[in-house]
């Protein structure tokens, strides 16, 4: 056999006779993956498309969230606006004084603080894939050792940021690298709002150790409006914050003597789904996870998918 000027082989008799048979012409790329044995081939495609799927993963893990997320706030929605709750009231017609508890009658589904924490670490782990995507185009498949120290650095100061970025960040390209800084909660502050990343960074946490408690929380500044066909004017009790089982609601009076019967309730309360942790704030779960979602769509997204070559 021997080698033709095009790097090509052709067997001995078919050469000697001048007449060469296209079976028996192998280029130099057809002999180097014929010297690949077919598992081979598969195991390394199989490795390039794990790479792929790895370096996708981050947008999976996000539309998985929003998606769970879009499921929760319907039943959320259904939830609160049943007979979940009432609003109890115990009146005294001698003393003219009266207390208003509010009381829960549907206890907030277990399941919720499970779907909450799959909505979070979600959230959580597609910003540490996205870093990881980004490290893979600039550096390559990294080692498992330098793998689990790549992620996503969710930061309140600059000095905590600056002493962990070369080990968390190090393999991405460094317009990447800035881009993260960019999109930090220490250089985006809004005077009395958390930074929705520190906000999704503190839920995560939390939740790695412990359940993310949903319990029930007033979401308008509603009121109790109690009227008396012999009171000069209506009285209004304010409602706000976290409700649990018998809460007082407020108290009020009115003139001793007067009947019951004839006192009449109003309430405008709407209620919604909040953490107990403080981590969220006074907010509504649904509602906190959602401006977390629209940051990351709209801030993190934006910001670092132009670094994608």
């Amino acid at each position: 056999m021997q080698v033709e000027p095009d790097g090509s082989f052709v067997g001995e008799e078919q050469a000697r006779a001048g007449r060469v048979a296209s079976c028996y012409v192998l280029t130099l790329s057809e002999r180097r993956s014929a010297s690949v044995h077919p598992k081979d081939q598969a195991l390394q495609q199989a490795g390039k498309a794990g790479a792929r799927a790895r370096a996708e993963s981050y947008q999976e893990k996000l539309e998985w969230a929003r998606k769970h997320l879009d499921a929760l706030d319907r039943d959320v929605s259904t939830f609160v606006t049943s007979d979940a709750y009432a609003i109890l009231r115990d009146f005294n017609s001698e003393t003219g004084k009266g207390v208003c508890h509010f009381s829960v009658k549907k206890a907030i589904p277990l399941d919720w603080s499970l779907r909450v924490g799959d909505i979070v670490h979600n959230m959580r782990s597609g910003l540490d894939a996205l870093v990881y995507a980004l490290a893979l185009e600039h550096s390559g498949e990294p080692t498992n050792e330098d793998a689990i120290n790549i992620q996503f650095l969710i930061c309140d100061t600059e000095a905590e940021f600056r002493k962990r970025e070369a080990r968390r960040h190090g393999r991405m390209s460094p317009a990447a690298q800035d881009g993260i800084t960019f999109v930090q909660p220490y250089k985006r502050p809004r005077a009395g709002y958390r930074n929705e990343l520190a906000v999704l960074r503190d839920l995560s946490n939390i939740d790695k150790h412990r359940h993310l408690l949903p319990s029930f929380i007033a979401a308008n500044r509603g009121r109790i409006t109690i009227r008396h066909p012999d009171a000069p004017i209506a009285i209004r009790l304010p409602i706000r914050g976290r409700l649990v089982d018998r809460a007082v609601l407020g108290t009020f009076a009115l003139h001793p003597g007067m009947d019951e019967l004839d006192v009449e309730y109003e309430s405008n309360l709407t209620l919604d789904i909040s953490f107990e942790e403080p981590a969220a704030g006074n907010h509504g779960i649904v509602s906190t996870l959602r401006l977390v979602d629209i940051y990351i769509q709209e801030v993190v997204l934006a910001e670092m998918e132009q670094y994608f070559r």
